[in-house]
């Protein structure tokens, strides 16, 4: 099964936006410093504004990004090359921000 979703949250200011996304990083560090078995993922900050979940040997993966007052959830599933197409699709929805 092959799935690709994404979200979009806009908040009343950019500060907002920034502590929901700080907070999800955080979580998400936490998450992955317990190495549970079915929870193996690294975090990789690829800027102040933009976190990839990174699940070694599946076809998984999750991007955050943080534009002004908006916050981006982008999740590919069961497809070749997920960092990639979900990269691009986190892109093409920033790139629509003002």
């Amino acid at each position: 099964m092959s799935t690709v979703t994404q979200a979009v949250g806009i908040y009343s200011d950019d500060g907002m936006a920034r502590a929901e996304f700080d907070r999800l990083v955080s979580a998400a560090e936490a998450c992955a410093a317990l190495q549970a078995k079915l929870y193996n993922f690294r975090v990789n900050k690829q800027g102040p504004s933009t976190v990839a979940l990174v699940f070694p040997g599946y076809s998984q993966s999750v991007i955050y990004h943080v534009a002004s007052s908006v916050l981006i959830d982008v999740v590919v599933q069961g497809l070749p090359r997920s960092d990639q197409i979900a990269e691009t699709v986190m892109q093409m929805i920033a790139g629509r921000v003002r």
